[in-house]
């Protein structure tokens, strides 16, 4: 019980940093053992707790017939963009690494020592 429950818990917080996030574009090669880490990606991404959370998000799949590396590119609401490149990474190094980003999104107005664009 304590595994589902760890699991819940970490489904719950992945939501709530999914809400700043405006498109996902995932992209890989199915024929490739590295990109699992972005198929396991692009199916967290398609849950419905991460759906309802943020139902304008944008997940699209480029699906490549060459052996080039899996992306993940990822545009915040307010327009920033980040690409991530997981392979041979975890795809819980990955989201950590998204829930940094957006958490600093989401900190930002309160941030004393955020850089404002003029």
């Amino acid at each position: 019980m304590g595994r589902l429950r760890k699991s819940l818990m970490l489904a719950e917080r992945n939501c709530d940093i999914f809400a700043v996030l405006g498109k996902i574009e995932v992209s890989f090669n199915p024929f490739n053992n590295c990109s699992a880490t972005a198929r396991e990606l692009l199916k967290q991404f398609q849950t419905r707790p991460v759906l309802e959370k943020n139902p304008k998000l944008e997940v699209k799949v480029m699906v490549g017939p060459t052996y080039v590396p899996s992306r993940v590119h990822i545009e915040y609401q307010d327009g920033s963009k980040q690409t991530i490149f997981p392979d041979h990474r975890m795809s819980r190094e990955v989201i950590d690494e998204i829930r940094t980003m957006a958490h600093s999104k989401q900190l930002g107005a309160l941030n004393p020592f955020a850089v404002s664009k003029p």
